[in-house]
């Protein structure tokens, strides 16, 4: 019985190499939400009532912005809670200050833990009340809402922020 029971323990261990060599290299685990390779989903909507995934939404600010000169910035940082994958930047507004000057800006948004720009949009006119759903955030990350000046003419402007989670700036 000796004899029978080490050779069963060596039959099973060729066994489990020989399984182990021809299994697939790919793990069979699920992926973590931590996936920051995914793309954000941004969409312009209108002035609806938006929808959101959980009851616990307010709508932050308003988070001003006034740039004098190229690449002057400002904006704000929101913070998705558990489980939440989408925020709203809202009433976003815009203008040269001056007649005959318009705005000329880029809105972003940056991933705060990796540094990763998420997404970016850039306007030569004046911007008023516009608003962007911005879906397919990984839950409890912290993004950066920011506006940078494209150029030297004067402009004011800002926006809200609405999010399950909180916003600052």
């Amino acid at each position: 019985m000796l004899i029978f029971s080490r050779n069963y323990k060596i039959a099973f261990a060729m066994l489990f190499t020989f399984l182990l060599f021809i299994s697939p290299v790919n793990p069979s685990y699920a992926e973590s939400s931590e996936d920051v390779s995914s793309k954000l989903v941004v969409t312009e909507i209108g002035s609806a009532t938006p929808k959101f995934e959980t009851l616990a939404v307010k709508k932050w600010g308003p988070y001003a912005v006034r740039t004098r000169n190229i690449n002057e910035f400002d904006g704000a940082s929101v913070y998705t809670n558990s489980g939440v994958s989408s925020f709203e930047i809202t009433d976003v507004q815009m203008v040269g200050v001056h007649a005959g000057e318009k705005a000329n800006f880029t809105l972003s948004i940056t991933d705060f833990t990796t540094g990763n720009l998420m997404w970016s949009k850039t306007f030569t006119e004046d911007v008023t009340g516009r608003s962007w759903n911005v879906s397919n955030v990984v839950p409890g990350r912290t993004y950066q809402v920011v506006i940078t000046s494209n150029t030297n003419n004067d402009m004011d402007g800002g926006f809200w922020l609405t999010v399950d989670g909180y916003a600052y700036q």
